[in-house]
């Protein structure tokens, strides 16, 4: 039982220190790195917050560990969920995204930005794997 009383306090820890850096990342966006900023995408806005808080996270579990807090299984199980959603966060959705976004705000329809963009994305993983 006081395992598991573990396992709910970390989580918790976790997902709500995750919560704050989302919303810290969001309010961090929108009033002071782009208060003028003419174009209002949401989707952006969210994956920059995304962003930050998985890396502000990461941070935090270096920093954890450093101090020994959270049982080293919690931070071992959290490290690999984070490290494996920031990979697939700066490997796949924001390099789509970045070239769907441009296509999209060009001119181009929603159809031709999405293939365009999965195009890029697959030429993009190629020069990035090889």
């Amino acid at each position: 039982i006081r395992e598991m009383d573990d396992i709910v306090t970390d989580a918790a820890v976790i997902f709500g220190t995750s919560i704050l850096f989302f919303i810290f990342g969001w309010f961090f966006f929108c009033q002071m790195l782009y208060k003028d900023y003419e174009i209002k995408r949401t989707e952006v806005q969210f994956l920059f917050s995304a962003t930050l808080a998985l890396s502000c996270t990461m941070l935090q579990l270096i920093i954890f560990e450093i101090l020994d807090i959270m049982s080293f299984n919690n931070r071992w199980i959290t490290w690999k969920i984070v490290l494996f959603s920031l990979q697939m966060n700066l490997l796949f959705v924001l390099p789509f995204s970045l070239i769907y976004f441009l296509l999209f705000d060009s001119g181009y329809s929603q159809r031709q930005s999405q293939l365009a963009a999965s195009i890029g994305l697959a030429f993009y993983l190629y020069i990035f794997y090889t």
